[in-house]
């Protein structure tokens, strides 16, 4: 049976758009008088906020690391091909 995934780059955006609105919605707060955020809410939503950015960054990394990895095997195989004609 086959089991279903997602996609890579499914994942590295899903971080990508969480860090993009946290991003948003901080500053949207600072820009509105609203009632200020208490000392752990605001640290933890930087904080959550840096670590969306961290993990988007080792995602792409990876993606492109698995990719180039990806090409070269397809390079070797396609230069065994030519050889064996």
């Amino acid at each position: 049976m086959k089991r279903s995934r997602r996609p890579f780059s499914w994942v590295i955006e899903e971080y990508a758009f969480g860090a993009v609105a946290l991003r948003d919605e901080i500053d949207r707060h600072k820009r509105e008088d609203e009632k200020r955020w208490g000392l752990f809410k605001a640290v933890g939503m930087r904080l959550f906020y840096v670590y969306c950015l961290i993990v988007t960054f080792i995602l792409v990394g990876i993606g492109v690391l698995g990719q180039k990895i990806y090409w070269i095997k397809e390079r070797k195989r396609s230069k065994n091909s030519h050889e064996e004609d």
